[in-house]
């Protein structure tokens, strides 16, 4: 993925839509290759990964026997996020 966005920002393309890297499997790489090509650090956004700790509060109840430190291991890749650099100006 990463060789293909290089590729096309070669080819003067002004902007390349990407899907996926929202989900928790740990084979979906392209949020980490995104901002890698864009050179941007990820990083662990601690209110978004308690946001998503609490969409899937209601699943324990559902399937009690899962672990919910596994749980949020798991889905904690959700929650991190290129590092926004920001200028102020005045």
């Amino acid at each position: 993925m990463l060789a293909a966005l290089r590729f096309l920002s070669a080819e003067g393309l002004d902007l390349v839509i990407t899907s996926g890297g929202l989900g928790p499997t740990a084979d979906d790489l392209t949020a980490e290759i995104v901002g890698r090509f864009c050179g941007r650090e990820m990083v662990l956004d601690e209110p978004l990964e308690e946001r998503i700790a609490e969409i899937l509060a209601p699943l324990r109840t559902r399937w009690p026997q899962l672990d919910e430190e596994s749980v949020r291991r798991s889905n904690r890749k959700q929650a991190i996020v290129p590092l926004v650099r920001r200028s102020w100006r005045r």
